[in-house]
């Protein structure tokens, strides 16, 4: 695997401290990445994208009745 789109662990040799330090907070298991809405709970993105999904879904094509 090519180390440098992969470390294996944060603080890789060739990396800058920048990164490393950064990356061992967003990669911290016991650390939820920031987010502005909790992973459970769907965005207004969400529920619009799934009700436009769900009017698709429930409406005929175009030029049918």
């Amino acid at each position: 695997a090519p180390a440098a789109t992969a470390p294996p662990s944060p603080g890789v040799a060739g990396l800058p401290a920048d990164f490393s330090g950064s990356g061992t907070k967003a990669t911290h298991p016991r650390r939820p990445k920031p987010v502005a809405v909790p992973s459970h709970e769907p965005s207004a993105d969400d529920l619009n994208n799934i009700q436009l999904q769900q009017h698709r879904a429930a409406s005929p094509p175009a030029g049918q009745p």
